[in-house]
């Protein structure tokens, strides 16, 4: 079995990208999948601060000359020969710092290019490989988008989040075009619910229950039925450098977390096994 590559995007920051990949990852991982986590996100390296702190090892900071390191920097790299980190049994990463900016200014086709053939070396030794995207555009997340399978969309209930929705998936669609491939929306994630659900699983909040309305016009059933509710116990999670479920395994995001990943699973045609 071969990896499905999957980019976790939306051209708005704090929606909830970097939380979803790694709570995906880590529950991924939990239910014996092979995991590859990648940071393709050089605005603060966010996944890596969740999952290291400010102690990031080395190998995965980007340095001169050292092609062989787990930097996500050197994917795009053409002569790459190196190999991710290993974090946990199941789990390895890319990691990323600022020097992944230098990306926007390579050739975009060249960047498409090196990043999908260097991600597909390691396809033969993972369940999922996951890719943390920026909120922009640019050579980044086309290379993400060039290098995938699917996508997913976490989302809050507001107008700025929901607005770019459209133009983020015509920009995938254009990608899917070029590079002749079916690169699937695999479901908008709603993050961040402010209150309790009701009976239907829709927000009780009237201005959110009026966005996710929106949201059902625009997208069906693309929406992942698991919604993610407000909690500061995610913030605090990440301040431990922790998945929700290994911080409180006991909370609602949690379960709604576990919820997720299997409703994932399902549509990439896999079930669950602890």
């Amino acid at each position: 079995m071969t990896a499905t590559i999957i980019s976790i995007c939306n051209q708005k920051g704090g929606v909830g990208k970097t939380t979803a990949t790694v709570n995906l990852g880590k529950n991924l991982a939990g239910m014996n999948k092979r995991v590859l986590l990648v940071d393709n996100d050089p605005q603060w390296g966010n996944l890596s601060l969740v999952l290291f702190g400010d102690e990031k090892p080395a190998e995965i900071l980007s340095t001169p000359h050292s092609v062989g390191s787990a930097s996500t920097l050197f994917l795009y790299f053409e002569e790459f020969e190196g190999a991710p980190y290993r974090f946990s049994d199941n789990i390895d990463v890319f990691g990323a710092d600022r020097a992944l900016a230098n990306v926007s200014t390579m050739d975009s086709g060249d960047a498409c290019e090196f990043f999908s053939n260097n991600i597909h070396k390691f396809v033969d030794q993972y369940d999922y490989i996951l890719i943390d995207c920026p909120p922009t555009l640019g050579n980044l997340q086309v290379s993400a988008f060039y290098a995938s399978h699917g996508y997913i969309i976490p989302t809050h209930l507001e107008n700025l989040s929901i607005g770019g929705l459209e133009n983020l998936i015509k920009d995938a669609e254009k990608v899917a075009r070029r590079r002749k491939s079916e690169l699937e929306l695999l479901g908008v994630v709603v993050n961040s619910v402010q209150g309790k659900l009701n009976i239907a699983g829709e927000p009780r909040v009237q201005l959110q229950k009026v966005f996710y309305r929106q949201l059902q016009d625009q997208f069906g059933d693309k929406i992942f039925n698991t919604k993610i509710t407000h909690s500061a116990k995610v913030s605090e999670s990440h301040a431990m450098l922790e998945s929700i479920f290994e911080y409180d395994p006991n909370s609602q995001q949690s379960q709604q977390y576990l919820k997720l990943t299997k409703e994932l699973l399902d549509r990439c045609g896999e079930s669950a096994h602890a």
